[in-house]
């Protein structure tokens, strides 16, 4: 018999720290933009923007999204299909991590 766990809920934080660690991660991805690796700038390029976006839904364009990792995987082959099929496909149950916590 398989034990098998509920679905994750999605639990946000307060506005303030989930602003605070979404610019954490558009930093993070600029700077990663500005990489010498053409996969890793061209990446970041493709997504620096969604964590702002994220925010501010109404003013998302899914469409702009998925085109730009398509250019992505088009320049990179061998990532056709990578990132481009979560955004068609959704994510899988069990995609988040799940941390254990320390015991002592």
């Amino acid at each position: 018999m398989k034990n098998f766990e509920a679905p994750m809920k999605y639990e946000l934080p307060d506005e303030a720290t989930l602003a605070k660690y979404m610019h954490l991660l558009q930093t993070v991805l600029l700077a990663a933009r500005g990489s010498t690796d053409p996969q890793v700038a061209d990446l970041a390029c493709a997504v620096h923007n969604l964590p702002d976006l994220l925010l501010r839904w109404r003013d998302m364009d899914e469409a702009s999204q998925h085109g730009a990792l398509r250019r992505f995987e088009t320049l990179h082959p061998q990532w056709a299909g990578h990132f481009t099929k979560i955004l068609e496909a959704g994510a899988p149950p069990d995609w988040q991590l799940k941390w254990k916590k320390q015991e002592g």
